[in-house]
């Protein structure tokens, strides 16, 4: 058979008619070869976010990639970028989502009390998720300004303005809370952070006590000396609810 620009032509046979030209049949796809491309899958935003909070616990945030993700979960890389425009907003969503329930519980009504005891078990149960939220919430501010706090915190502070009527005691309120989570995990490694931009813990701890857009300044909103007290208290009774990478 005869070839011509890709396009196969039919042979005359002996005493018979011209056949006309005809393009033949692709061949069958190699089912092994099929098989590994990457399907034009739908997946909701929750099945991305799953996936992506199991492969950062696994490898961390240097290895956790596009690409692994997409390979994870079966589907082309344009699927996640669908949702996410690019890894770190990805991340910053991952690390922010746990926190929504605190959110919930403040605008429903719950007491101020209720909600701190769930914002420390959530962040004790995911303590380097919980330093990469902040990161990731300086490095993604459009000022580049590493005071701004993840947005899932700066809405805690706001339901809790609702409940106390006042924006500064509502922030002082979640600053002690930060504090005590901050020190709490102060022997902890920073094994999800990127490797070039791990702080140190003092550096860490005064970035993120600083005082949030539109509060007094003059405010030093951390933990008390009485509130650092209660931390090898609440080390024993919360020890249960942490899980260490």
């Amino acid at each position: 058979m005869a070839s011509q620009n890709g396009i196969h032509l039919a042979h005359s046979t002996p005493n018979t008619e011209v056949l006309p030209k005809t393009i033949s049949k692709a061949p069958a796809e190699d089912p092994s070869v099929s098989s590994t491309r990457p399907r034009q899958v739908h997946l909701s935003r929750d099945q991305i976010l799953n996936a992506t909070e199991r492969c950062l616990m696994q490898v961390g945030y240097d290895g956790t990639t596009i690409r692994r993700l997409a390979a994870e979960l079966g589907c082309a890389v344009g699927s996640v970028y669908r949702y996410f425009k690019d890894k770190r907003e990805l991340l910053y969503a991952v690390t922010q989502r746990p926190f929504e329930q605190v959110v919930q519980m403040a605008q429903s009504g719950r007491s101020m009390t209720q909600c701190e005891k769930i914002y420390t078990r959530l962040a004790r149960r995911s303590p380097q998720m919980y330093r990469l939220m902040f990161w990731l919430a300086s490095v993604n501010s459009p000022k580049g300004n590493e005071e701004d706090l993840p947005q899932v915190m700066q809405r805690i502070v706001t339901a809790w303005e609702a409940a106390l009527g006042d924006r500064q005691a509502a922030a002082a309120r979640w600053s002690a809370v930060h504090g005590r989570v901050m020190l709490w995990q102060e022997n902890l490694p920073d094994q999800l952070l990127p490797d070039q931009t791990k702080p140190s813990h003092q550096e860490s701890v005064l970035a993120e006590l600083r005082p949030l857009p539109g509060t007094n300044a003059a405010d030093p909103m951390r933990a008390t000396h009485h509130e650092t007290a209660a931390i090898t208290a609440e080390r024993q009774e919360g020890s249960e609810d942490v899980c260490l990478l």
